[in-house]
């Protein structure tokens, strides 16, 4: 099943993650994910413009390894003149050494609906090849609502893992199957906050985070484990990110990918169930 697997590249880039005590990862065990990566099959990347300098990274990686060419999924860049985005997706596309981008993301509902007018900038980039698919980055369920009758639109992102999990996601990732719409999902791991022994956030996060924690203890399996089954099993999630920080950490999340867990643990965590749904988007974390 780790066909299913989208390598997440926004620690390649800059500083990312609640969980991460490295910082940025460097250039050397960069390309030995890239390279592990293709190895395993896996075809596409996330990135972002804002990822400090990833475009040119992984354009570098293609310049030098012709035959080891990822589809590349990126950003739109918040408050662009569309008149422009024609000039701006030829300039990604040369930055990441690729003939053109495989998917094309507003970072937000709100960034895609004022868009609206423009469409025609757009529909012109796939009509000159230089993007093949559309889609938005979207935080909740009504947010899809919002598109999901928009035939612009291919695919939608949205968070899903152990705690925003199938008792908050399951009718609207099965909403977006039956429109057509292709499924990616984020935040596996919700930024590594599933890792971390001490989570200063909210009490109400934290207890679940504990009972997550039990699930996992005793089942005697890794909270990787758990975490990454549980998205990657999903019928109605076509296609996850996931980010590492080594070749081994993306090696090991291959291989938890194999052997599907006791369908038992899987309904204990569809109980599941986070009242606060704030205490679900990292962003909004340093406001609580």
């Amino acid at each position: 099943m780790h066909n299913k697997i989208i390598l997440g590249t926004a620690q390649m880039g800059m500083d990312y993650g609640i969980n991460n005590n490295n910082g940025k990862i460097n250039l050397f065990e960069t390309f030995e994910i890239l390279n592990e990566a293709n190895r395993q099959n896996i075809c596409l990347l996330d990135t972002a413009p804002v990822y400090g300098d990833i475009h040119q990274i992984i354009g570098e990686f293609h310049k030098k390894n012709k035959n080891k060419i990822f589809k590349i999924i990126t950003k739109i860049p918040i408050g662009i003149n569309f008149a422009n985005l024609e000039e701006v997706v030829k300039g990604y596309i040369n930055d990441l050494a690729v003939n053109q981008i495989e998917v094309l993301l507003f970072h937000s509902i709100d960034t895609y609906l004022s868009s609206r007018n423009d469409s025609f900038y757009l529909k012109n980039l796939k009509n000159l090849g230089l993007v093949k698919y559309f889609g938005v980055s979207v935080y909740n369920n009504n947010e899809v609502e919002e598109i999901i009758n928009d035939s612009l639109i291919d695919i939608v992102q949205i968070p899903f893992n152990l705690l925003d999990n199938i008792n908050f996601r399951g009718d609207i990732l099965m909403k977006i199957k039956n429109s057509g719409k292709i499924a990616h999902t984020r935040s596996v791991f919700l930024q590594g906050l599933f890792f971390k022994n001490n989570i200063n956030i909210d009490v109400e996060l934290e207890r679940n985070v504990q009972i997550i924690k039990s699930i996992a203890n005793n089942y005697n399996i890794s909270i990787e484990l758990l975490a990454l089954q549980y998205c990657i099993f999903q019928k109605n999630i076509d296609k996850v990110i996931i980010g590492v920080d080594s070749k081994f950490h993306l090696k090991k999340n291959i291989d938890a990918t194999k052997n599907i867990l006791n369908k038992k643990i899987f309904e204990e965590i569809d109980c599941l169930k986070i009242i606060n749904k704030d205490l679900l988007n990292p962003t909004l974390w340093n406001k609580k």
